[in-house]
């Protein structure tokens, strides 16, 4: 399969002059004036797939003029592999988050699932999914100096009865920052509730607490 890339729409100019009741008039706050010309951008395509290979649950981050990805592992080989692009076409394999045996977190034994890449202030997160030893899986965070790494594990932030899985941060219109994840209560047969009523009173799916990554700690009570 592959998309071509429409050539932008260009703005017009009229051979002839306005008509005197359809000169231009002042703009105000509810006109519509028409954007500027823009250049002739050249047609260009490509062709899915832009990444071959096992890579579930994708994560895309632009860090400066580099675009980072990565994409869950499960149980083999090295975890969560580290992409760059410059075009989100063509990329480079660069490193994994953890490069080998030795470097995974020793709370850790499976299921290395879906890693979010989030960076701010100068470092770079990754959050992400693993199964903790003898228990249930749980939202862990690595972080480094430089997206390519080395990254230095955290621990387990979160891991609820039913497992706790697909983190994710996230500020609100105040800049607060927030941790996002999911309990997995399907893995259980349970259904997905997306939050507490008194039609739906029992514990739901979804949940978000406050985050501090300069503390690397969960603050507050958690909400749905």
């Amino acid at each position: 399969m592959s998309f071509e890339v429409e050539t932008p729409a260009q703005i017009v100019t009229p051979a002839t002059s306005l008509p005197t009741d359809c000169a231009p008039v002042t703009a105000t706050n509810t006109a519509i004036s028409a954007a500027p010309a823009v250049e002739t951008a050249p047609v260009t395509s490509y062709a899915n797939v832009v990444l071959p290979g096992d890579f579930p649950d994708p994560t895309i981050a632009k860090i400066g003029d580099t675009y980072w990805a990565s994409a869950t592992s499960a149980e083999w080989g090295p975890v969560f592999p580290l992409f760059k692009s410059t075009n989100l076409v063509d990329w480079q394999l660069v490193s994994h988050v953890f490069p080998n045996s030795s470097s995974l977190p020793e709370w850790t034994e499976a299921n290395f699932w879906a890693p979010e890449i989030f960076h701010e202030n100068g470092k770079t997160y990754v959050y992400y999914t693993a199964r903790k030893k003898g228990g249930p899986l749980a939202i862990g965070v690595a972080s480094a100096d430089d997206p390519a790494g080395p990254y230095t594990d955290h621990g387990p932030l979160v891991a609820q009865r039913y497992g706790s899985i697909d983190g994710f941060p996230m500020r609100d219109e105040k800049g607060d920052l927030y941790l996002v994840w999911k309990e997995d209560g399907n893995a259980y047969k349970k259904p997905t509730r997306f939050g507490r009523s008194a039609s739906t009173p029992r514990t739901p799916s979804w949940w978000v607490r406050k985050w501090s990554c300069s503390a690397m700690m969960l603050r507050g009570r958690a909400a749905w």
